[in-house]
């Protein structure tokens, strides 16, 4: 009888388990697209340190708050160095897309393409693919175009919580 109810608890748990992967968007298909001739915009700051450092807490949630508000589009991260496993030393740029008002304190940095790569994913960042996968992606679609990829990617997160990860094509 125990063993029974054992396994009605471990289904049940499952089953809940599921539904809530669903829910959150885990079984959505990532978009994959191409872009022409876009030219992306955005300002704000290069750090360079730990990944565990409060200071890139700050940055993050003080953009974060400027898209919430309205301030601008979406939350930009760029990495040049990605922390890995010998290092969790990072450069990064955070900011924000299509500023409103440029501020005189921020980095202006402007990325063109001819051809982009958009990879945009809705599901909830519990639950989002990892970046390797992302990066997979891109890879095998630009290997399908017969073209190469430029690195780094332009990530974007939107209020809504969808991410759009923009790599250049050559």
């Amino acid at each position: 009888m125990n063993l029974k109810r054992n396994l009605y608890l471990i289904l049940s748990l499952l089953t809940v388990a599921g539904i809530i992967y669903a829910y959150l968007g885990g079984f959505d298909t990532p978009s994959i697209t191409i872009v022409e001739n876009t030219t992306l915009q955005a300002e704000g700051i290069t750090y360079t340190g730990e990944q565990k450092d409060e200071a890139i807490a700050e940055l993050f949630k003080t953009f974060q708050k400027s898209v919430a508000a309205g301030k601008a589009d979406a939350l930009c991260t760029i990495y040049y160095l990605e922390p890995n496993d010998d290092s969790d030393s990072t450069q990064l740029f955070i900011g924000q897309l299509a500023p409103l008002a440029p501020a005189d304190t921020l980095e202006q940095k402007t990325f063109q393409a001819a051809e982009w790569i958009v990879v945009e994913l809705t599901s909830h960042p519990i639950v989002r693919p990892h970046p390797g996968k992302i990066d997979e992606l891109i890879q095998e679609k630009a290997q399908s175009l017969q073209k190469s990829v430029i690195k780094p990617y332009l990530e974007l997160y939107f209020p809504d919580e969808t991410l759009k990860v923009y790599a250049r094509l050559k």
